[in-house]
C-alpha cells in the first residue's frame, strides 16, 4: 500500500490516475511491472484501521511525516 502524502496533488498519484501500468521497486525486486489500483476512501479506511490495530506508533509517525491525519489521504496498491 502507498499513501499519497500530498493527497491528490502528489505527482505519482496523478501519474497512476493517467496510467495504472507502473514499475515497483522494493527489497530485492527492482523495477518490477505491476498494475496500480487506487483505493476508495472506504477501502483506505479499512486498511488503516487494521494497520492502527497492529502498528499504532508507526501510524502516528506516518501522520507526522505526512503533515496530517492519514485517514484523509488517498491510497493505492499494486497487484
Amino acid at each position: 500500500m502507498i499513501i499519497a502524502g500530498f493527497a491528490e496533488k502528489a505527482q505519482w498519484y496523478r501519474n497512476v490516475q493517467a496510467n495504472a501500468h507502473v514499475r515497483v521497486s522494493t527489497g530485492f525486486g527492482r523495477n518490477v511491472p505491476a498494475l496500480a489500483v487506487l483505493m476508495t476512501r472506504t477501502e483506505s479506511a479499512a486498511v488503516l484501521d487494521d494497520y492502527q490495530q497492529r502498528h499504532p506508533a508507526e501510524l502516528e509517525k506516518m501522520s507526522r511525516l505526512c503533515g496530517g491525519p492519514i485517514d484523509a489521504m488517498p491510497m493505492g496498491g499494486c497487484g
